[in-house]
């Protein structure tokens, strides 16, 4: 059903007719060059989407920006309205998220917990975890609703000692109401959106209705968060009986990619097979299957990549948790694929009215094409090829494993994409890779 509401928004997008749009802050607050930063097996190609912000396509109620406060810092903004002023409340003692949110030259996103979550701050915020936690709430981007629906993992300001770049949250349309067919934003799996695009002089806030969940590590979230969701039972017996934990401690990783299989992959395996793999005897042969699913040091999202690289840079670093906000710039890569390209620029249009206002005209570039990424498995001399076939923010992953003793190559469709976690990211696969 999720599906067919996707390729619904699809099509209703790609269709429309192309209208003005308001002005905005400038190309620097677009995705960066390390979003792209990708050794290209084939040029992508991409199209210009004109929508009309006000009217975006949607099954989710959106009734436009408010572009009340556009003359206004998102500081301003924060404190002036009630309900986020709490939340402006809680950032207040931290000089960083201030500076950067007061300063005019910084375009920035915050996702501002509404004031019934801030009466009750969640523990995993409190104490020493409190500037972590906003940090996830802040982007150094610009981002819209329009953009949210074609970035399903924007970074934010938190930079996380074991992951080898920014870490992000993950946005997504919910399931289908079964009453009214309505859909909702949801950030993290967690967090539901309820009011959209308040434009401010530097940026955008969009209120949701609860803090983010804290990043925890895979092997943690594999125990614990995604064993929640059910069907997930032999993979966790799987790192449990393998001590998959204790093998990815001994690798020391700077980021990693996770591509797990549910217990509907490995119910394709023959089942004498998969009961020896749950014995004693067979607790290496585990192991090893289960090294050949983990690319280490290299975190693969579906719309970004953090290559080895940046892993060796992040590890001589002394820095444990994020780099300061205030000074953290993006300069935007108008020729990758993953960057949406923004045509009119604000100049001295900030004090003008709604409507005087939507008179230049908006652009985005919409990623389209197909990448491929050869990544090395934590498994020696076995590499997993991943193809991602992309057309905005709708993608689709396959991966295929290294030729096994007929020459075939076993291959997996990725049916859930992005789990993210504080070491890397899990996709869930529809079958074991051997």
């Amino acid at each position: 059903m999720l599906l067919l509401v996707s390729l619904v928004f699809l099509l209703k997008s790609v269709q429309a007719v192309p209208e003005t749009f308001s002005p905005h802050p400038s190309s620097q607050a677009v995705l960066s060059s390390q979003d792209v930063h990708h050794d290209l097996q084939e040029i992508p190609k991409s199209f210009d989407f004109c929508p009309p912000v006000d009217r975006i396509p949607h099954l989710f109620p959106y009734i436009g920006p408010d572009y009340r406060w556009w003359d206004k810092t998102l500081w301003d903004v924060l404190g002036s309205l009630e309900q986020t002023r709490s939340f402006a409340d809680v950032l207040r003692p931290f000089d960083d998220f201030v500076s950067r949110l007061r300063d005019p030259d910084l375009n920035t996103t915050v996702w501002a917990a509404a004031a019934a979550a801030d009466s009750a701050i969640p523990r995993w915020c409190q104490g020493q975890a409190l500037h972590e936690c906003l940090a996830n709430h802040i982007s150094p981007h610009w981002v819209p609703t329009i953009r949210e629906l074609s970035m399903p993992n924007t970074p934010t300001l938190l930079r996380p000692s074991t992951l080898n770049g920014e870490a992000r949250i993950h946005i997504s349309l919910s399931v289908p109401d079964s009453a009214t067919g309505e859909v909702a934003l949801m950030v993290n799996r967690h967090s539901r959106i309820v009011q959209h695009d308040i434009m401010a002089r530097n940026g955008i806030v969009h209120v949701v209705d609860s803090y983010f969940p804290p990043l925890v590590p895979m092997m943690t979230f594999i125990d614990s968060s995604l064993s929640d969701e059910g069907g997930y039972n032999l993979i966790r017996r799987a790192v449990q009986h393998a001590d998959f934990a204790g093998e990815l401690e001994r690798a020391q990783l700077d980021g990693a990619t996770f591509f797990v299989p549910d217990d509907a992959a490995f119910g394709k395996l023959d089942a004498p097979y998969l009961e020896f793999l749950f014995r004693d005897e067979g607790r290496d042969v585990l192991k090893t299957l289960l090294r050949g699913h983990l690319v280490p040091n290299q975190t693969l999202f579906s719309n970004a990549f953090y290559g080895a690289d940046r892993a060796a840079a992040a590890s001589s670093k002394t820095s444990n948790s994020m780099e300061t906000p205030s000074q953290i710039k993006h300069v935007d890569d108008k020729g990758s694929w993953y960057s949406y390209q923004v045509n009119p620029s604000r100049n001295s249009s900030e004090v003008q009215s709604r409507s005087q206002s939507q008179s230049q005209p908006g652009c985005y570039r919409v990623p389209w094409g197909h990448r491929q990424f050869l990544l090395e498995t934590l498994r020696p001399g076995e590499e997993l090829t991943v193809d991602i076939a992309r057309a905005g923010g709708f993608i689709d992953l396959q991966v295929r494993g290294s030729a096994g003793d007929g020459g075939a190559r076993a291959r997996a469709r990725v049916k859930i994409a992005d789990f993210l976690c504080s070491d890397g990211v899990v996709h869930i696969v529809d079958r074991v890779l051997v």
